[in-house]
């Protein structure tokens, strides 16, 4: 009975991790790569705010991507 709650507290763990949805996604292009602004809900709606950097890789043509903060100004 032990494990099998323990087994149920994982499957319930792991889809509260993997139930964000992406909200929203703005790309804004630079002569060095690209932007991606996007927000994501999770099944409690509590959205989060997120900016990547992603570039090409000149050697190994992947994309590699990386969070990044941006500072609006205000």
């Amino acid at each position: 009975m032990k494990m099998l709650i323990s087994l149920f507290l994982v499957v319930f763990a792991l889809f509260m991790a993997n139930c964000k949805t992406l909200y929203s996604t703005d790309v804004v292009r630079t002569s060095k790569g690209f932007y991606r602004f996007y927000e994501t809900r999770d099944v409690m709606l509590v959205s989060s705010s997120k900016v990547e950097f992603c570039a090409v890789d000149a050697k190994t043509s992947v994309i590699a991507c990386k969070d990044v903060t941006v500072n609006f100004g205000f």
